[in-house]
This record gives structure tokens, C-alpha cells and sequence, in this order.
């Protein structure tokens, strides 16, 4: 029966703690995130439906104007602040220098084209 020595045993445990030490290392450099999903994304069109895979895939491509926050508070997202004007209209101010992965500039409008979108989804209601 073979036993193993203290040193050797030291030296394993050593050897342990400083690989894991290197692989965090290297983790914390690469700043690369990799995601496993239980499924493919059925589509990327964040208002055709409410499937998990596809909201997550959302999550990381889209922008919102608003943004909820760990404790499910609201926080800026494009929209710097907003205001709530009367019981039906809110006033939002957009963030300024943001650019869709096109260069063209992120405008009123293209709020404007996605809230009529919205309204026409085929899930309205996911939306609201």
C-alpha cells in the first residue's frame, strides 16, 4: 500500500489553490461571459411572444428606456429621468450620444416607431 507524505501532499494542495488562483486571473482579464440557455431562442423580435431563452438573448441585445433594478425599483436605462405629466402622458429624457450598432443616432423617433410597435404586437399585453 502506498501512502502519501506530508510534502507530497502540501505540494498537491499548493499546487491546487495556486491553479485555481490562475484560472481566476485569467477569467478576470478576458472579461468574456459565456451563457448556457435550456433552449435555442425561438426569434429575436423582442415583441412577438414571452419565451425565456429568447427574453434572456433580449436582455443582452436591446436597451430599455427604463431599467429595473435588483430590489425591482425603476433606474435609467436610455431615459435619463422621466416625469409623469398628467394621468397619461409621461416625459421622458433621453440619454445623448447613443448610437445603434450602425452609427446612426438614437433619436425620439425610433421611441416613437417602438411604442406603435408595441401597440400592434401580436401580444400587446406583454408590453403594456
Amino acid at each position: 500500500m502506498k501512502y502519501l507524505s506530508q510534502r507530497a501532499l502540501l505540494a498537491g494542495a499548493l499546487g491546487t489553490a495556486l491553479a485555481a488562483l490562475t484560472a481566476g486571473t485569467a477569467l478576470a482579464q478576458d472579461k468574456s461571459v459565456t451563457i448556457g440557455l435550456t433552449a435555442d431562442p425561438s426569434h429575436l423580435y423582442p415583441l412577438a411572444g414571452e419565451e425565456l431563452s429568447s427574453n434572456i438573448m433580449y436582455y443582452h441585445l436591446y436597451d430599455p428606456l427604463v431599467k429595473r433594478s435588483a430590489d425591482l425599483s425603476f433606474g435609467p436605462g436610455l431615459a435619463e429621468n422621466w416625469e409623469n405629466v398628467d394621468d397619461t402622458t409621461w416625459r421622458f429624457k433621453l440619454r445623448e450620444g447613443v448610437t445603434f450598432h450602425n452609427g446612426n443616432p438614437f433619436t425620439a423617433s425610433d421611441v416613437v416607431f417602438t411604442v406603435e410597435k408595441a401597440k400592434a404586437s401580436i401580444r400587446p399585453d406583454l408590453v403594456a
